[in-house]
């Protein structure tokens, strides 16, 4: 799918492996790619990034968020853990999916 958010232009798309890895949301424009998985969690689990470590492994992602309705914001790995409203307050800035 196409979208546009913020003046930034690229694809949104789903991740998926026949071994049940999986990430929520994949955003990629070349070379740019975001991940962002998404739990209705309000306790961090570090099961959370065993889709995003599958995908690392295999595109070599830098950096990941995962959204949570936790409050607590920190990172695990190379991924960004944050409380929902604090993941779009950061969308909104133009802070998770560059121009």
């Amino acid at each position: 799918a196409y979208m546009h958010y913020n003046n930034a232009k690229g694809n949104l798309g789903y991740w998926a492996t026949p071994s049940d890895s999986e990430i929520d949301f994949v955003w990629f424009y070349g070379q740019k790619k975001v991940c962002i998985e998404v739990k209705a969690s309000s306790h961090f689990d570090s099961r959370f990034k065993k889709g995003i470590e599958s995908f690392c492994e295999k595109d070599r992602l830098k950096s990941s968020w995962i959204v949570y309705l936790g409050n607590k914001e920190f990172k695990s790995g190379n991924s960004r853990v944050l409380p929902v409203m604090k993941f779009l307050e950061l969308l909104h800035k133009g802070e998770v999916i560059p121009a």
